[in-house]
């Protein structure tokens, strides 16, 4: 378990249906290629489609302040990508979510690249 301070007052609320063209476009937003985007999405999409709507929220800078990293050699480039989400019945209304600037994009990486991504599944009730 992770001691982060959430911030689910921000996201997008998704249909199941729709969940792979949304997680297509915020990965792209967020820095990680297409392999990395695709590595991603086999992880988490099979737990999504299904549902009726998910809620997603990118908590990248909560997960940066909760979770520290140690790379040796120290990268050039740190690409880091943590999703919260909950599946729910209901479309849930909910402060669009900017993912603009949130990690350097392909084209701006060089040198060493140190790429994390991951998520959790949280309680609808948080």
């Amino acid at each position: 378990d992770l001691n982060m301070d959430y911030d689910l007052s921000y996201g997008y609320c998704v249909k199941g249906s729709e969940t792979e063209e949304y997680l297509d476009n915020a990965l792209a937003q967020l820095g990680l290629t297409e392999t990395e985007a695709a590595d991603f999405k086999a992880y988490w999409l099979p737990q999504m489609e299904g549902n009726a709507y998910n809620v997603i929220t990118f908590q990248t800078t909560a997960f940066d302040d909760a979770v520290s990293h140690s790379v040796t050699p120290e990268p050039d480039t740190v690409i880091r990508v943590n999703m919260l989400w909950y599946a729910s019945e209901t479309e849930v209304e909910i402060e669009p979510q900017d993912l603009a600037g949130m990690n350097p994009m392909p084209e701006d990486r060089y040198g060493f690249v140190f790429v994390e991504w991951g998520g959790e599944v949280i309680d609808a009730c948080g």
